[in-house]
């Protein structure tokens, strides 16, 4: 067969700006394309860096990104690119599920059989104790199991741990020979869970050839901006910003020149074009694309040589009008469009800002010409083909296209097509709708179908809080709840109140205690309004609890008086699981604020409630904590009994966390009876097991426990291995009780080791988050001062920081312990040896 062929006629000179037969390189970013060519420069020498591009929509971001990518094109190098939707802000994980799938050359409907050995290739690197859990929540995030068995899987914290060990382990080992770029786009609509997520691999640039490039708008609203500016704080120099700024208006003339090649411009229309565009390259290449529409420039016949130029056609100029804005200019360039054409858009625009030809095809009819319609958009460059293979899928050419697009539509006609997209969406992904919830969500909200949305709010709420993406389940929870309210049938009680109390919960995990308050606040006035006692009941219980714990909210006085209103409700609706629940949390809220009597009575009627109703799982929880109060009151045989039947009763249960738990307990009791061999090794054995299932808590306790032990048996050396370790598991989850046990121990260490001013940093920081987290905690570091100043010699100094001794051990038995041993030093320092005895 013959073989065409052509001759060049010319060098093409850099990249399009996308206007069918208009050139441009780019014009006025020689600053900023030298910083990315450093940064890419040092990439090539095994340099890490994180560049930020910060700037309004259609500044240039993207084109500077298109660049660097276009220099990267003859070198050896990985290239990730992604970008999220506007609409995924709320979706957990879904701007890293795209990068995920990208690095696995994965496609959205990919099964698990596909998906399963390309993860595990990609964990292949992955350290043995972090492989195996973090293969599971992988799995678990891209919608597959690794087994088959979701019961196996990971839930909550456990989860997020698990993915954050392996992800990071395993992106470190896929560029620790290669280096590579990673493009995350238009940040400013990341999910907070995807962006969490990145800024855990963020440092990964101090070890690794890795190259984060992030754009993002200027919205110091926005989850990414505290990111940013953190970053640049702790690795100056790891970060630099690049802030994109409109063009000056001599380089918006260039550009004006580079993409109309004429003889003459006039005066006016030049002035107009630049006057309006006001620096932004896609609103000045919109403006000229307009001219060209409106017939005032035309293309002149190309010469002989090939060159060509644009003519103005002066007849046309009284048709001559620039919008003052670009959405207005680009809402006018929709109205020329025919209408089945504008109708493809719109319905397009819908589905957002990248859409499957498949899911388009199922919202139109045949006859519509589809295939046309998209073909004189991509001409008109409003849409361009962003893949044909797995299949065929488009993209909108820039955000403000598709939002421009959106925006044209009736409000009548836009409830109809999120209608169409919601339910043609439910019939493609049939399998992974909790994967689609929030979109599905928002389509059917948008289409006044509250039943539907309620739905798919809520399971996308469930499925955020399994993924432990907690700022995301608040968002799906708080609609759902919303639309609840706008019921005229009321649901059944039951899902009415775990759908409050999971809300509420959230805010308690992440930390929002205030609103947990009110919420529960509103639960109950929800509740009376409605005659809903089991609600009532449940909202009362709830917010007695955030204040008898060990948290800023802790009030003792508030959680007695909801407790004996939640009491007498329960016992009038014979509630006898939440009765002895409600006895549970009052034992341990007196345990907090030293009463110890008292809450050993609470403990007993809570024992005595469970056990007459055969309420296994609570009685274990009592139980577990009762050997507490049994302990505090110097009952020790009978403590270790009941820590006894608990542990029993988790390995029954099957709750390894709780069953964790307990075994660490039991190691004190080896300590208190100088078993310190029996103690280690189950401190040991509970560290394993708690790596096995991926229990931060689990792990933490151990270490620290482990580490009090050493500390004990004056092994300095190995406390000074485990504690530190605790501590780093600490302060990711903020549990108050070991960060400041930890810190006080090892303050102590040091002290003891001759390093008075490490050991007082250590000890003084406990105090800080004693102050900061738990007033109540305050005794141990006061305790732990006073001892660094009575082995420093300032026996003067002990008074000032013990005040008046009172030989209640309060929160935990380490506490208690350290204030009777600062005690006996006050004491020794003023030779009061009676009451030393």
């Amino acid at each position: 067969d013959p073989v065409h062929t052509y001759r060049p006629l010319r060098p093409k000179p850099g990249r399009l700006r996308g206007i069918e037969g208009l050139e441009s390189p780019t014009i006025g970013r020689e600053k900023e394309l030298a910083l990315l060519y450093t940064a890419l420069e040092n990439l090539h020498r095994g340099v890490g860096h994180l560049v930020f591009l910060t700037g309004e929509a259609g500044i240039g971001k993207s084109r500077l990104i298109r660049e660097l990518k276009e220099a990267t094109h003859r070198t050896a190098l990985h290239w990730y690119e992604v970008a999220p939707l506007s609409f995924e802000a709320t979706q957990p994980y879904a701007l890293f599920r795209s990068f995920l799938r990208q690095v696995l050359g994965l496609q959205e409907m990919d099964s698990a059989a596909e998906i399963l050995p390309k993860l595990a290739v990609m964990t292949e690197q992955v350290s043995t104790e972090v492989r195996e859990g973090g293969l599971r929540a992988l799995a678990l995030l891209l919608g597959t199991q690794d087994n088959g068995d979701a019961g196996s899987s990971p839930d909550g914290e456990a989860f997020k741990r698990q993915l954050f060990a392996a992800t990071r382990e395993a992106i470190s080992g896929i560029f620790s020979q290669t280096p590579g770029v990673i493009v995350l786009d238009d940040l400013h609509w990341a999910d907070p869970a995807s962006l969490e997520l990145f800024n855990h691999l963020f440092p990964l640039v101090e070890t690794r050839p890795i190259l984060f490039l992030c754009a993002s708008r200027p919205d110091r609203d926005t989850p990414v901006w505290p990111v940013k500016t953190t970053l640049a704080e702790t690795y100056p120099h790891r970060v630099t910003e690049i802030p994109v700024l409109p063009l000056s208006s001599e380089k918006s003339n260039v550009l004006v020149d580079h993409l109309i090649t004429t003889t003459h411009l006039p005066t006016q229309i030049r002035s107009l074009i630049l006057e309006r565009a006001e620096g932004n390259p896609f609103f000045l290449e919109e403006i000229v694309r307009t001219l060209i529409e409106d017939g005032i420039l035309v293309r002149h016949i190309p010469s002989a040589e090939g060159h060509s130029e644009w003519r103005v056609v002066e007849t046309n100029l009284p048709r001559l009008h620039i919008p003052d804005n670009l959405q207005t200019l680009l809402a006018a360039r929709l109205d020329r469009l025919q209408e089945e054409t504008r109708r493809v858009l719109q319905l397009a625009a819908v589905i957002g800002r990248n859409f499957y030809y498949r899911v388009l095809e199922g919202l139109t009819e045949p006859v519509a010409g589809l295939d046309t319609q998209l073909s004189t958009l991509q001409r008109m460059n409003m849409v361009v083909e962003a893949a044909r293979l797995p299949e065929l899928e488009y993209a909108f050419r820039h955000t403000l296209v598709q939002e421009t697009a959106y925006q044209s539509i009736l409000r009548k006609q836009r409830r109809e097509f999120h209608r169409q997209v919601g339910e043609v969406m439910e019939q493609l992904f049939s399998e992974r709708l909790e994967i689609y919830a929030p979109i599905l969500a928002l389509h059917f909200e948008r289409a006044g179908d509250s039943a539907r949305a309620f739905r798919y709010y809520r399971m996308a709420g469930e499925e955020a809080s399994r993924l432990y993406a907690v700022k995301e389940a608040i968002s799906h929870y708080i609609r759902a709840l919303d639309l609840m309210k706008s019921f005229a049938e009321p649901l059944p009680s039951e899902e009415v109140c775990q759908l409050w109390l999971r809300l509420g919960r959230a805010y308690e995990l992440d930390g929002r205690y205030d609103e947990a308050l009110l919420h529960y606040q509103e639960m109950e006035t929800f509740a009376q309004t409605h005659h809903q006692q089991t609600l009532e009941l449940a909202a009362l219980a709830a917010h007695a609890t955030i204040h008898a714990a060990p948290t800023k909210k802790f009030d003792r006085t508030q959680a007695i008086t909801l407790s004996q209103n939640a009491l007498a409700l329960a016992e009038q609706l014979e509630d006898h699981a939440t009765e002895a629940k409600i006895y549970w949390n009052l034992m341990m809220m007196s345990g907090f604020s030293g009463e110890g009597e008292q809450g050993y009575a609470y403990g007993l009627r809570s024992l005595e409630i469970a056990r007459q109703y055969q309420l296994k799982e609570q009685l274990a929880y009592t139980l577990h904590d009762f050997h507490r109060a049994s302990l505090i009151q110097g009952k020790i045989e009978e403590a270790e009994t009941m820590l006894a039947e608990a542990k029993d009763i988790w390995r029954e249960l099957g709750n390894k966390a709780m069953y964790i738990d307990s075994l660490i307990s039991e190691a004190l009791f080896h300590i208190i009876h100088s078993e310190y061999a029996r103690g280690e090794a189950a401190c040991l054995e509970a560290h394993r097991l708690s790596l096995e299932i991926g229990n931060l808590w689990g792990q933490c306790y151990a270490d620290y426990t482990l580490g009090f032990i050493y500390y004990e048996q004056g092994r300095f050396n190995l406390a000074l291995e485990v504690m530190p370790r605790a501590l780093r598991l600490v302060e990711s989850s903020g549990f108050a009780v070991p960060l400041v046990d930890s810190h006080c121990y090892m303050g102590l260490i040091y002290a003891y080791l001759g390093d008075f001013d490490r050991g007082k940093m250590h000890v003084m920081e406990a105090l800080h988050h004693a102050q900061e987290r738990l007033p109540a905690m305050q005794t141990g570091p006061l305790s732990a001062l006073a001892i660094l100043e009575f082995l420093q010699g300032n026996l003067e100094a002990l008074d000032h920081w013990l005040g008046d001794f009172r030989p209640n051990p309060e929160i935990n038995s380490f506490t208690g312990f350290m204030r009777f041993i600062s005690e006996i030093y006050r004491l020794l320092a003023k030779e009061k040896y009676p009451e030393l005895l």
